[in-house]
């Protein structure tokens, strides 16, 4: 199976990471996070040994980058090495249509006349935890269809930021009974058909009728996408604005595959999916890759959103069909999203089917799926 992907020099990375010696530890967190990603980078740090030349490395690595990433404080914009590779990267795209300058702004800084109309992604007053999301909601949509490659940093670096507990006012999700809205809980079904003969309009239509005959089902409005692809996904999501996100079809070695607007298919990591649920907003609460090996995915959606579900091994059409059937009979009945996850897990073990193949739900540190209701008396 061939993903869609164009060709990419092994001498090419998604980023030059250009910034001061003041902010060293900042290049570092954020090295961290882009390799974690599965993003390639250069960093000053770690691929400039003693004894190179700085300029003709920066020179170099400046023209295989994509993109270059700039961390912007007062000290950006005093240093000449940072203004030669910012002035240098803006010559080349003076519009900033290939986006080839990504800032990142980590400390309040007066931007020079020349950059101010670039849109950055912004750190300050944000905690460790919305910083991350920011990271990955700003680089997700230039790098959607990017290979994964293995993360370069080997030791996680500490978050420079100042030690204080992370609160509702910089953009984290608070734990909440009931979920909060204006109208039914809206769960968007997104069928990924990329001809692997899955049914699943079948799959919609029991689930459908599930939560129609369940006992609050009125509070529930179940949305099916059946023509979604890599080009209007981001509308489509946009539009409905979800509580739920049920994505169902196939993967690639653990990663999701989409239908393509060109006929083919597109191979989305799981880095690049989380990234773009975290610029959804709050209202998102849970998310479900219904694939095979989707555990790894959901483990990665859930550090951006409350819950998440997926699988470790291979499920079949029959499995996953039973398991959402009674997971959403269950959330529709008006249980919390751990007691519907755990009827549905009791539903596959009563067929002994093996814990690998059992979708498992992942959460939030700071969510409790015990405490979470979509639908009931109180909602």
């Amino acid at each position: 199976m061939a993903a869609s992907f164009p060709h990419r020099s092994p001498e090419t990375v998604n980023f030059f990471i250009s910034y001061t010696a003041t902010d060293a530890l900042w290049a570092e967190w954020i090295a961290w996070e882009l390799g974690r990603a599965g993003y390639t980078y250069r960093l000053q740090a770690e691929h400039f040994p003693p004894g190179s030349r700085f300029i003709q490395g920066m020179r170099q690595w400046l023209d295989r980058a994509d993109h270059l990433l700039a961390i912007l404080s007062p000290a950006y914009f005093e240093a000449p090495y940072t203004s030669l590779e910012i002035n240098s990267a803006v010559a080349e795209d003076p519009l900033g249509l290939a986006r080839r300058v990504i800032p990142v702004r980590v400390a309040d800084c007066v931007m020079p006349a020349l950059f101010r109309d670039l849109v950055y992604i912004d750190f300050v007053g944000k905690s460790e935890h919305a910083q991350r999301r920011a990271l990955a909601a700003g680089v997700q949509a230039a790098l959607l269809a990017t290979p994964p490659a293995q993360r370069q940093v080997k030791t996680r670096p500490r978050w420079p930021g100042p030690d204080r507990a992370e609160n509702t006012v910089d953009g984290v999700i608070p734990t909440r009974d009931t979920v909060q809205r204006d109208g039914p809980v809206r769960i968007q079904f997104i069928a990924c058909d990329v001809n692997r003969g899955l049914d699943l309009k079948g799959q919609y239509a029991k689930i459908h009728a599930t939560i129609a005959a369940s006992r609050f089902g009125q509070q529930m409005l179940f949305h099916p996408e059946f023509d979604v692809n890599d080009t209007n996904l981001f509308a489509k999501l946009n539009g409905f604005h979800p509580h739920v996100v049920h994505v169902s079809g196939n993967q690639f070695g653990g990663d999701v595959l989409l239908p393509a607007a060109d006929g083919g298919e597109t191979v989305v990591s799981d880095a690049a999916f989380a990234g773009l649920l975290s610029s959804l907003g709050s209202a998102l609460q849970l998310a479900i890759i219904d694939t095979c090996h989707s555990y790894a995915c959901a483990r990665r959606i859930a550090e951006v959103v409350p819950f998440a579900i997926g699988v470790d091994d291979l499920i079949y059409d029959v499995e996953a069909t039973r398991f959402y059937d009674i997971f959403y009979q269950a959330l529709g009945a008006g249980h919390s999203i751990a007691d519907a996850h755990g009827q549905a897990t009791a539903a596959l073990r009563f067929q002994n089917v093996p814990a690998s193949r059992i979708p498992q739900l992942v959460a939030k540190p700071d969510a409790d799926a015990s405490r979470t209701f979509l639908v009931g008396p109180q909602a």
